[in-house]
């Protein structure tokens, strides 16, 4: 019960000033740099919710007296979740893992509203730069059948798989 005292007897305005921060943060990495970049929408409630969750569980126990280690103790703990009925991948996980952050950071961090803001902008300005091209060209689709060729092992199966002239 001294959790949930503490929370009520903890500033709300602090409270509300943190999570518009992170919830301004996260609907700009989702809603902008992963929908524009992959145009799916299936995982946006699993993204927003587990910001959500981490930040007012981080918050509350923030509120209370906790060790630098319990929080990245629960920052590991919520960071290897995986969902193992549907397969998630690298790039799902990786939105995942920065939506944890988010919520983690913000949620703990004893900066201001504007060293918060700017740990956020942060964050989104290298997964913007990291999505839109700028350090690395990226490669979506699948290889090439040039590329294919060149390996040893498919260039083997692809001599085998055409069709015999038996003219000649």
């Amino acid at each position: 019960m001294e959790v949930g005292a503490n929370l009520l007897s903890a500033p709300l305005a602090a409270m509300a000033t943190r999570l518009a921060i992170d919830l301004a943060c996260v609907i700009v990495l989702i809603r902008v740099i992963y929908y524009r970049t992959y145009r799916r929408t299936d995982l946006f409630l699993t993204f927003f919710s587990f910001n959500l969750v981490i930040f007012l569980i981080a918050f509350v126990l923030n509120s209370s007296e906790m060790s630098m280690g319990a929080a990245f103790g629960l920052f590991a703990v919520f960071s290897m979740l995986r969902y193992r009925t549907e397969g998630i991948s690298a790039t799902d996980m990786t939105y995942l893992f920065l939506g944890i952050a988010l919520g983690l950071m913000l949620a703990v961090s004893s900066a201001g509203p504007v060293g918060l803001a700017m740990t956020g902008g942060i964050v989104l300005v290298s997964a913007w730069v990291l999505e839109s091209g700028v350090l690395a060209k990226r490669e979506l689709g699948p290889p090439s059948a040039a590329g294919a060729l060149t390996s040893g092992s498919l260039r083997v199966a692809w001599r085998a798989a055409r069709p015999i002239d038996r003219d000649s």
